[in-house]
């Protein structure tokens, strides 16, 4: 396990006892979406006691039924495979659905170049094509490709599925600040959102962050947040 940067982060964020609390600081968007985290709603990892991070089609949240799952699943491999790994997963209800908080975390510039291609191989890395050309076919502007930029390309994609399967979705990037033992850190958050919109306006253009993207079920919701811990 990691010691130093996001996943560290998320560690101690996520064992914290008021998490659920701090996570709705975090999101704070208002009176725009109303979201509750309530004391049944499911998270991982859990802190240190549970480091686990999801794949959503292998887990057993509640707001995942086995159905759904399994959709994701083949909607995205063809045979056994890793599916997207989770920083952070925490079920919500977000405007009266039962919906999920996805967070993808970063703690230093070099971060963001991680997992930049996809490592599938042969009838995975074709499935995985296919579900990045429907949703680029609906979002004519990006440029979701398993060639570059690929986390960014998966979490936005994985994102949209999960609103037309009827589960709304809060996406989260999240900069954590002032990581010491990284010279390449973010300063503040104005230089985390610069950073991060720099880097992924070729794949999903700016315009996309802080919007709701309605799809015929659900909406998701792409925002780009800060946090010192």
């Amino acid at each position: 396990m990691s010691k130093k940067g996001s996943k560290k982060r998320c560690l101690r964020l996520t064992g914290l006892t008021s998490f659920k609390e701090e996570l709705n600081k975090i999101i704070n968007l208002g009176d725009a979406l109303k979201i509750e985290i309530k004391p049944e709603h499911e998270f991982y990892p859990q802190g240190y006691k549970n480091p686990t991070e999801l794949q959503l089609n292998k887990c057993k949240l509640k707001t995942l039924a086995v159905g759904k799952a399994k959709e994701l699943q083949d909607w995205w491999l063809i045979k056994s495979g890793t599916t997207p790994v989770w920083d952070i997963v925490c079920e919500a209800e977000i405007n009266g659905q039962a919906g999920l908080i996805l967070v993808e975390a970063k703690a230093h510039k070099i971060e963001l170049h991680e997992q930049d291609k996809s490592d599938a191989k042969e009838l995975n890395r074709t499935q995985i094509k296919k579900a990045l050309k429907e949703v680029n076919s609906i979002f004519p502007d990006c440029n979701l490709s398993v060639d570059s930029h690929y986390q960014l390309a998966n979490r936005f994609a994985w994102s949209w599925k999960l609103a037309e399967m009827g589960i709304p979705v809060v996406l989260i990037y999240l900069g954590f600040l002032n990581v010491e033992e990284w010279k390449d850190r973010f300063k503040d958050h104005e230089d985390w959102e610069n950073i991060l919109k720099n880097y992924n306006q070729t794949t999903v253009p700016n315009k996309y962050w802080g919007t709701e993207i309605k799809t015929n079920k659900a909406s998701f919701y792409p925002i780009i947040r800060s946090y010192e811990i």
